[in-house]
């Protein structure tokens, strides 16, 4: 018998035999992951033009996201023109669905097909309820809030003093968002702690 007429077709197996798992894995690297939309609505906090973002706060997504101030981007970005502080706005909120268990993959998110509900009310010149805008150097106003440990404190307490306040949710639509905004405050308190202290050794 010959064999010879053979061993093409097991050297042809044989390749395709170990290249499958590579194309098959470079076909699963190419598929872009994939996405949820959800209907939003909210109203515009405040606008930074050079993020092109938007502080927004959001209303209740309802079985996604407690209602919630939170920055969001634009698709397109030249979107955020079209809006100002005070505007209420309808869109798509798009969440690209990431692995849970991937913990060093970022929340990627943004709104598309946004359309100004209701302009912003342009308040009176000195009403009541005129919205003041503290300056560098006068002093906020007192108020009373509770802290991390559920104790009713007041900013009358700190005068005088540095104070880092920082407002955490306890619940985010992102698994590690509130966590890692925690932590970043505390990395900028302790920064802030070890300048105060190392500008106290040096009086």
């Amino acid at each position: 018998m010959n064999h010879s007429f053979h061993r093409p077709s097991r050297l042809l197996f044989i390749v395709v035999l170990f290249s499958a798992p590579l194309l098959i894995s470079s076909c699963h690297r190419s598929k872009p992951p994939a996405t949820t939309r959800y209907p939003f609505t909210g109203r515009i906090v405040s606008i930074d033009n050079r993020a092109q973002s938007a502080l927004i706060d959001g209303d209740l997504i309802q079985g996604y996201m407690e209602a919630m101030a939170m920055t969001y981007k634009f698709k397109p970005p030249s979107t955020i023109r079209q809006l100002s502080p005070g505007d209420s706005i309808s869109a798509d909120l798009i969440v690209v669905d990431h692995d849970p268990r991937d913990e060093s993959t970022e929340p990627e998110y943004w709104l598309e097909n946004v359309k100004v509900t209701a302009h912003a009310k342009s308040p009176p010149a000195n009403g009541a309820n005129s919205l003041h805008m503290p300056a560098p150097g006068e002093d906020v106003p007192d108020f009373p809030f509770t802290n991390q440990d559920g104790k009713r404190v007041s900013l009358r307490q700190y005068r005088g003093k540095v104070l880092f306040v920082t407002f955490i949710y306890t619940r985010c639509p992102f698994a590690d968002f509130c966590p890692r905004m925690s932590s970043n405050s505390t990395k900028s308190i302790n920064s802030l702690e070890r300048i105060r202290l190392s500008r106290a050794r040096t009086c």
